[in-house]
């Protein structure tokens, strides 16, 4: 094996640890804002916008500490915020 490969190796073992530890940070932030900010309350009719189906999300989206937005894009560090919802 030659130096190089062995280097790159290296490289992409140290990634793929640095990835594992970096997913469990970020849950560990997410959990932490949801037991501060959302767990034990619900949205109240001043903060949702009735004319709009993704208000409740929105709502979830800002107590997390995001901007809110419709974009199906990871919302926190790589995980994409929902919340329970049923169909129309």
């Amino acid at each position: 094996m030659t130096l190089v490969r062995l280097i790159n190796l290296l490289i992409d073992y140290v990634k793929r640890l640095w990835n594992k530890m970096s997913k469990q940070v970020a849950k560990q932030k997410i959990i932490h804002a949801f037991k501060k900010n959302v767990e034990g309350t619900s949205p109240s009719s001043q903060e949702l916008n009735a004319n709009h189906d993704g208000a409740e999300g929105h709502w979830l989206e800002t107590k997390l500490g995001k901007k809110p937005d419709a974009s199906n894009e990871a919302d926190f560090w790589g995980y994409e915020c929902k919340n329970d919802t049923t169909s129309k």
